[in-house]
């Protein structure tokens, strides 16, 4: 007759039973049942004790079921149905570890398999977490955060983070075009890149692109403004104030003017008592005449110009 049980040790037998049902006659020590169990799908449970079904020891359910059970292989977590998404266990207090292989180069792998219809591999949304969990960290401390769709907590959506402690250090975003732009977006809009980030230097294959600041009037550019100023056809002079030197050192501030002025003047100006190349102020009216500045911390040095500035 055929054997439906493993003796594990003399006398300890493990049986299984099929679904849990209150309707069996009766469980023994060892048997193994099937339960559904919320969030994690089917589960498996071991019988502590022999005894009779009730609701009270229904697995799970019943008032006094691990009295009776003890769980004894967990469902995938949110899986649904007899045997969906069975793991090596439940997300448990302390954290869970699973080690790769003992020898070199032997690796811990992670994934689908290749069939085309299989699941992705996925980081649960971190907007279950605060911020600083639900993210992947390596040995060294460093995170690498996940950003899933809308549903993330105080972070931009779709974005990969790299983070060192619970500082934010840099990420790369999709665009809001869906990616099919050729363009790689290093931080936030108006955010600064941080010190160190790119030393030493900036290496660019193609074209570097500029916001342009267009004026007609009276204007004070300021810390957050585009480094280009085209100054179209004024009707009256036009004073173009320049920044707080403090703020701005090693800016450099381009001011070109691109409408007939006429009868009358663009003004360069710095900011309360600070100069440009010692002057308070300088001041053309011919069409196509600029003006390169570079900030010095205190004041502004003329590093290029086209025209007669006095």
């Amino acid at each position: 007759m055929e054997k439906k049980y493993i003796e594990v040790n003399e006398g300890e037998l493990i049986r299984w039973r099929g679904l849990w049902s209150v309707g069996t006659e009766s469980y023994a020590l060892g048997d193994v049942v099937a339960h559904a169990k919320s969030g994690y799908g089917t589960c498996t449970y071991k019988a502590r004790v022999g005894h009779v079904p009730s609701a009270a020891t229904e697995p799970e359910d019943g008032a006094s079921w691990d009295t009776v059970w003890e769980e004894f292989l967990m469902g995938g977590q949110n899986g649904t149905g007899e045997g969906t998404g069975d793991v090596i266990a439940a997300g448990k207090a302390g954290g869970q570890i699973i080690l790769g292989g003992t020898g070199a180069s032997e690796d811990l792998t992670l994934g689908s398999t290749a069939h085309a219809t299989k699941g992705r591999e996925k980081i649960l949304d971190p907007a279950y977490f605060a911020e600083q969990l639900g993210d992947l960290i390596s040995w060294y401390g460093n995170q690498i955060g996940v950003g899933a769709g809308s549903c993330c907590t105080g972070i931009e959506e779709n974005t990969l983070y790299w983070r060192s402690s619970q500082v934010f250090r840099w990420y790369l975003g999709c665009l809001s075009d869906g990616g099919t732009s050729d363009s790689m977006q290093l931080s936030a809009a108006g955010l600064d890149l941080p010190v160190g980030l790119l030393t030493p230097k900036i290496s660019l294959a193609g074209p570097f692109k500029q916001s342009i600041l267009s004026k007609t009037a009276n204007y004070t550019i300021t810390d957050t403004d585009p480094d280009i100023v085209v100054i179209g056809v004024i009707s009256a002079h036009a004073t173009i104030t320049l920044p707080t030197a403090a703020d701005n050192t090693g800016r450099i501030i381009t001011i070109i003017i691109d409408g007939e002025p006429g009868s009358y003047n663009v003004i360069v100006d710095g900011e309360g008592s600070e100069t440009i190349n010692g002057a308070t102020t300088k001041t053309n009216s011919v069409i196509y005449s600029y003006l390169r500045l570079l900030c010095n911390g205190t004041g502004w040095d003329i590093i290029g110009s086209g025209g007669t500035w006095t």
